[in-house]
């Protein structure tokens, strides 16, 4: 997790919210302090001027239960309980790049004015259950492909790939 606060922090992420999943192997941690200075480190490191939000650990259904999914979002939608995003799932889910194209407002810059989440599931994956959980508050099922990743190689992946669908990169 380590490894995944500095890259996403130097990626541009806005905030980090560690969930807590029925196959995580760490049920609690007191790590979310030492996340917060790696992410200071890395956003010094890399130039920006925002550091990300590091959460403490929730359980997966409560954060996805939340009213208020991040303090980045537009008024609009902060507030009344939707949700846009994407959890990764290896057995599982559609074409990242077909949900992206359904979801765009326009070409290339889907979500604009709201933040979009990205979960990546524990060393085991999502259970069905909370598959389908995620599902009912909105969260599209995307695979990344035919290989299985590793949670830090998915998360990496993933932000990567939604940045440059958003025109952050390249």
């Amino acid at each position: 997790m380590d490894w995944v606060v500095q890259k996403t922090t130097e990626l541009g992420v806005r905030e980090i919210v560690p969930v807590i999943t029925e196959r995580s192997q760490v049920r609690e941690t007191r790590k979310a302090v030492r996340w917060r200075k790696i992410a200071e480190e890395a956003a010094r490191q890399s130039g920006r001027s925002v550091v990300p939000e590091v959460h403490d650990p929730l359980e997966l259904k409560e954060f996805l239960g939340r009213n208020e999914f991040s303090r980045h979002g537009d008024a609009e939608t902060r507030g009344r309980g939707e949700m846009k995003g994407f959890i990764f799932w290896e057995d599982g889910g559609g074409s990242f790049n077909e949900a992206i194209k359904k979801t765009s407002v326009s070409p290339g810059l889907p979500f604009t004015g709201s933040p979009v989440h990205l979960f990546i599931g524990p060393e085991g994956g999502y259970t069905k259950g909370e598959i389908a959980f995620a599902e009912e508050k909105g969260i599209q099922v995307v695979s990344l492909g035919r290989r299985i990743l590793r949670a830090e190689t998915a998360a990496l992946s993933a932000v990567a790939l939604v940045q440059f669908l958003l025109g952050d990169m390249g």
